[in-house]
């Protein structure tokens, strides 16, 4: 199967969530802000574009993982579904930056910040590899952080 193109705009509707923008772009999903209307909960909502069969196992194990994941320093995953033939997580929301935009802005962060931050990254693939799981994809695009967590 070959891959299908989507394109949703801001205030187009998936289920129960409002796309909001899309807020970056990936190999097989493309990430979209989203708003959960009944709680008024900013997500992200990771929409597969592939159709390869191998790629849509991952996804869905990988749902399946993170849903029985519990730790303060992974993201949640709240749902998971089809819309339109196409598979979708979403997943907790945070404000802040990547650790990429961190470093290719040049910020200051205070050796303080990094070392609390590189001890966030190390409890959270502790945690995943006590329950067997490799992250598979560490690096700076996938670290988010915000005032709470790395300030």
């Amino acid at each position: 199967m070959s891959d299908r193109t989507i394109d949703l705009k801001p205030g187009d509707e998936i289920g129960k969530y409002k796309i909001l923008e899309r807020v970056g772009t990936g190999t097989f999903a493309i990430p979209y802000l989203a708003e959960q209307r009944i709680v008024r909960r900013k997500v992200v909502i990771r929409l597969f574009t592939t159709g390869e069969k191998n790629i849509l196992e991952l996804a869905r194990r990988e749902a399946e993982i993170l849903a029985s994941m519990d730790h303060p320093h992974i993201v949640n995953l709240y749902d998971a579904d089809e819309y339109e033939g196409f598979f979708y997580q979403v997943i907790e929301y945070v404000d802040g930056k990547s650790l990429s935009d961190m470093i290719e802005g040049k910020d200051e962060l205070l050796v303080t910040v990094i070392l609390k931050l590189m001890s966030d990254i190390a409890d959270a693939l502790d945690y995943a590899h006590n329950l067997g799981i490799v992250h598979g994809n560490v690096k700076p695009a996938n670290i988010m952080g915000n005032g709470s967590q790395i300030g």
